[in-house]
């Protein structure tokens, strides 16, 4: 018998519960095994399920608390729980403790386990697969499981067994499959019950794009050491408070403390990068802070030809696509999840309330499933006709030569209204908006224009160092530019200062995070500079960056060369 750990948070969710004359009740089971008989007592399993049982109850949950559990004691339990359960309620269980995985079948420990016991599975722990059916059976609208522990203890071997999605159930582990990770150390809460509780207390926090959050804070809090691993099986929408839970203070007991980025709490369950440039100004601004020392993560084989600037969801995981080889591809912690082929020009982006959308020229737009497959369509009166959507208006640049002059001249116009156009010094790549709605825009020709809402042009900037690649905004209104092999920093028409680090290659379109450090790749280099333009760090990768970086709530950065995609964390 091949035995793991297992400490689980499981939670079960009410998701669009049926039509029903009673209201829908909000029912909480948390388990806390600590003083085990057999294996090495556990510190944190009590502390934690306090901490969250405190949270779901500001949460309006009816909580239940049970410690140091029998195996009798175990199934009564959750027997007499799950009896309460009415269809469309919705349900927590949380469970920290020992576990075990055999047979592919994961099970909880109680406190009288003994590994060196030769009994049935199922008569000295309890399956969760049970637990599940259990649930299933009386119809709650949705579940979540978190399983936390994965602790190591003598002749258990490390971590739990994978486990293959449910309908309307999503599970967490606390760390990678065939993973431990040590118990904390004093009256501590741990690490990832801390997470699970700031993600369900941001307001409007949902169930995928919270546990997300948990992973990636989790992983970026342990350096790396210890990823959540989520298991979607699509839930319906549910949100779990629309106020603040506060977690412990501290994380007492020396759990590292896992900060949280102000700025992400607006749109706390939203895609993480929804479009190129994150915004509909493709301003290149990223709420969130990204790394301060770089380290990569993973990487993942994305195709065979240049990739688009990467795209993260709700639920953290990544899309990247190729307009050369036309399939979108979604990435789960270096994982390709699945590929689906896109028609010709077909742009993909995140609609604000996190689906997935594949939008053609002519406005046909398709929503797609976590699971990559057609959900429903429709027909957008905005049609993309160039390079650039700005309320509802297509822009586009092309050239143009009288019959009698071989000179061509270039403009910078909106597709749809052609009363609307700039000349310009020659063909334009995507552009930028500030605030004010000014347009600023880079040509092949190395010069930088900067465009009233009017079409007027305010000011030109001649760089003199090659074709531009892409840009960036900030508030100040400093274009960052990526010209030939440089980045430059222009205000009003000047430059504040240009960097371009080290070795051949073209710099490619920036990003800017909240801190105000700016991240791109050049060659097969990524650097972060600060907004002085001074260097912070750079990494190496194995080929050319051919995107822009995309940032997630964590401050993980993802980057794409023709072929692979990179994750870069602390």
């Amino acid at each position: 018998m091949r035995l793991g750990i297992v400490s689980a948070v499981l939670v079960g969710c009410l998701l669009g519960a049926p039509a029903t004359s009673r209201a829908a009740a909000r029912r909480a089971l948390l388990v806390a095994n600590s003083s085990y008989e057999h294996l090495p007592r556990l510190e944190s399993p009590k502390p934690s399920a306090d901490a969250l049982a405190e949270a779901l109850s500001k949460a309006r949950f009816q909580c239940q608390v049970a410690r140091d559990l029998s195996q009798s004691a175990l199934v009564a339990a959750i027997r007499q729980f799950t009896d309460t359960v009415q269809a469309g309620d919705f349900v927590l269980v949380y469970y920290s403790g020992y576990g075990y995985q055999t047979d592919e079948l994961n099970y909880i420990l109680p406190i009288g386990f003994d590994p060196k016991d030769q009994s049935p599975p199922g008569l000295a722990a309890f399956s969760l697969r049970n637990l599940q059916r259990r649930l299933e059976l009386k119809k709650a609208a949705g579940s979540v499981l978190l399983l936390d522990a994965s602790r190591p203890g003598p002749g258990l071997p490390e971590g739990l067994a994978p486990m293959p999605p449910a309908r309307h159930m999503l599970v967490e582990f606390a760390a990678a499959p065939n993973q431990a990770v040590p118990d904390s150390s004093g009256s501590a809460v741990d690490v990832f019950t801390n997470a699970v509780i700031r993600a369900i207390g941001e307001p409007g926090s949902k169930p995928a794009a919270a546990l997300a959050r948990v992973r990636s804070e989790v992983s970026r809090a342990s350096g790396g050491k210890q990823v959540p691993h989520l298991i979607d099986g699509t839930v319906p929408d549910f949100t779990f408070t629309t106020g603040s839970v506060t977690p412990p203070e501290g994380n007492a007991g020396g759990g590292t403390a896992i900060p949280t980025n102000p700025a992400s709490i607006a749109n706390a369950s939203g895609p993480m990068w929804p479009m190129d440039g994150f915004d509909p100004r493709r301003s290149g601004y990223s709420p969130y802070r990204g790394p301060r020392q770089p380290r990569l993560v993973w990487k993942a084989d994305a195709g065979s030809k240049d990739q688009n600037s990467p795209l993260i969801g709700p639920d953290g995981r990544v899309y990247v696509w190729s307009v050369r080889d036309r399939i979108l591809r979604c990435v789960d912690n270096g994982q390709v999840l699945w590929s689906v082929p896109l028609p010709l020009n077909d742009q993909v982006s995140f609609a604000p309330d996190g689906a997935l959308q594949v939008t053609s020229f002519t406005g046909r737009t398709r929503v797609l499933s976590p699971e990559g497959k057609p959900i429903r369509e429709g027909v957008s009166e905005n049609k993309f006709l160039g390079l650039f959507m700005w309320q509802g208006h297509s822009y586009n640049s092309n050239g143009m030569a009288p019959a009698d002059s071989s000179i061509t001249h270039w403009y910078f116009f909106r597709a749809d209204d052609r009363l609307w156009q700039v000349e310009i010094d020659g063909r334009a790549a995507a552009p930028v908006i500030d605030e004010s709605g000014a347009f600023y825009v880079g040509t092949n020709k190395g010069t930088l224009f900067a465009v009233s809402p009017s079409a007027s042009v305010l000011w030109r900037y001649p760089s003199e160092a090659g074709a531009a690649h892409g840009l960036a905004i900030t508030r100040n209104k400093d274009v960052l530019a990526a010209f030939g092999q440089s980045l430059i920093s222009v205000h009003d028409a000047k430059r504040r200062w240009a960097f371009q680090g080290d070795g051949p290659g073209e710099a490619q379109t920036p990003i800017h995070d909240a801190g105000g450090t700016i991240y791109f790749g050049k060659g097969s280099t990524v650097y972060a500079i600060s907004a002085a333009g001074k260097q912070v760090w750079q990494l190496k990768l194995d080929e050319a960056v051919t995107t822009a970086p995309a940032m997630d709530r964590s401050g993980r950065i993802y980057v794409a060369t023709a072929t692979r995609l990179y994750c870069i964390g602390e």
